[in-house]
């Protein structure tokens, strides 16, 4: 019984129209690395294919946070250096990885409640929409 369940499983995975495995990720040097070393696994081992990969909590770049001063120059710069190497990081794995992207936007909040959990579904939706719209 489990052995045809897990026969069925896998030749779902196999089969790219029945079924995909989505890697999620975060925009940093060891979460993507792990990402493809698991994405060549997942192929590799499995068989299976794979989904567009979601990139979560990804940085807005903020133009023209260089230019402000003082006390608020030192966490513009921060800010500016960690939207930087985010984006190091996804381009890294766009070209290691080469599958669509989906990114979600990282929030800013102490807790995850309605309000967020519609922006994430709306910025996945959007994402979706965007490769749907450039494969068509």
């Amino acid at each position: 019984m489990l052995y045809r369940q897990a026969r069925a499983v896998l030749n779902m995975l196999g089969d790219a129209r029945r079924g995909r495995v989505m890697l999620v990720t975060v925009a940093e040097e060891t979460p993507v690395n792990e990402s493809i070393e698991t994405a060549s696994a997942v192929e590799t081992a499995a068989g299976a294919a794979l989904a567009p990969v979601v990139v979560n909590a990804v940085l807005d770049e903020i133009v023209g946070l260089d230019a402000d001063i003082d006390s608020a120059e030192a966490a513009a710069g921060l800010r500016s250096a960690r939207w930087a190497g985010q984006e190091a990081c996804v381009t890294d794995l766009a070209w290691r990885l080469p599958l669509p992207q989906i990114r979600l936007p990282r929030l800013l909040a102490a807790e995850l409640g309605p309000a967020e959990a519609d922006r994430l579904a709306d910025a996945l939706v959007s994402g979706i929409e965007d490769l749907h719209e450039r494969n068509t």
